[in-house]
């Protein structure tokens, strides 16, 4: 998978829009990180677009990007994808950190 995300902010957080590519197909998607999310995610320690991509590697590690809405909300992966909010933090490096 490769994203090319460009990012933009919000009243409640950033919508990153871009296109993803799996498996040779070229995708469009707009998706929001809220403020709270990515400060439950990211801690304040990495860039949102950081942030942005670990959530698109792990949902397309789960899922197929390509059945997605053109656009979504972050959070709604953690009511369908076991152990999300922790797949983010080891894609980020933060293993080590206590959750």
């Amino acid at each position: 998978m490769i994203f090319d995300l460009h990012e933009s902010e919000t009243e409640k957080g950033w919508l990153f829009s871009g296109e993803a590519t799996v498996s040779g197909k070229l995708s469009s998607v707009e998706m929001l990180v809220s403020w709270a999310d990515y400060e439950y995610w990211g801690r304040g320690l990495v860039r949102p677009v950081d942030v942005a991509r670990a959530i698109l590697k792990v949902v397309g590690g789960a899922s197929d990007l390509a059945g997605l809405p053109r656009r979504f909300d972050a959070a709604r992966f953690r009511r369908s994808i076991r152990g999300f909010d922790d797949q983010i933090r080891l894609e980020l490096g933060f293993e080590e950190l206590d959750s």
